[in-house]
């Protein structure tokens, strides 16, 4: 988003499903930053949810998960080496450690250094960075670059939080991988080789019962008490 404002609302407004969206939320499907200001603070509202039974396992339930999620906690916390981005709630409630990461997600698809090349001068063409990562598909992967333009930063995007992680497929700030186990399966390869890798990114050698438990486990980071922003959510038809 930035300060770009213009080009945010152009690319929403081009998507053909946001028309009935704003719809009927505002009563006309103009696009606004106003209004995409409203929707964003109305679903992030629903966001708030820390009741999960992952909560009440570390307030000291053990029985408030199953066996094989606290096996995948100890993984997490171990050999999975999840907690290394991710941490543990009573550090990082949210899980996240909100720092910039590359895993190698899309590296299959661009040439980095040539891109980097492109974006940096754009940039300095005075081309708004906003307005390049909107509109351009091979510069936004270049992630936190875009902002620091400094090549530790290529391809590096924010570590997301994990809370009720098992009902937003697809994952990776691409969507390129479809459930849970398979992003399981990305961390446990290494993710992708490129030459600007985290450091923290290794194959991990889970074997398949422990990738079964791991996403058990993430699977208990869902809130009970979802059911009462439910009203909220209910704009899709």
């Amino acid at each position: 988003m930035a300060s770009d404002h213009p080009a945010v609302v152009q690319r929403i407004a081009s998507l053909p499903e946001y028309g009935p969206l704003f719809l009927r939320a505002f009563g006309s499907d103009q696009v606004t930053i106003a209004r995409v200001g409203k929707a964003i603070a109305t679903f992030e509202r629903t966001l708030l949810s820390l009741d999960a039974p992952i909560d009440h396992f570390l307030a000291g339930d053990p029985g408030a998960i199953s066996a094989a999620a606290r096996r995948g906690w100890e993984l997490y916390n171990g050999k999975a080496r999840c907690n290394s981005c991710h941490g543990r709630i009573d550090v990082l409630p949210l899980f996240t450690d909100d720092l910039f990461h590359n895993l190698g997600v899309g590296v299959e698809r661009i040439d980095f250094k040539a891109v980097a090349r492109q974006a940096s001068a754009a940039v300095q063409g005075q081309r708004e960075i906003d307005t390049l990562a909107l509109t351009d598909a091979e510069a936004s992967a270049l992630g936190r670059f875009l902002v620091t333009r400094e090549a530790k930063d290529i391809a590096a995007f924010k570590t997301p939080q994990l809370r009720n992680v098992a009902l937003t497929a697809p994952y990776m700030h691409d969507g390129s991988e479809a459930t849970l186990e398979d992003v399981i399966a990305f961390y446990d390869r290494g993710g992708n080789k490129n030459p600007y890798l985290d450091g923290g990114i290794r194959p991990l050698g889970l074997g398949k019962r422990e990738k079964a438990d791991l996403v058990e486990l993430l699977k208990t980071f869902t809130s009970d008490d979802l059911e009462r922003f439910e009203p909220l959510v209910k704009l899709v038809p």
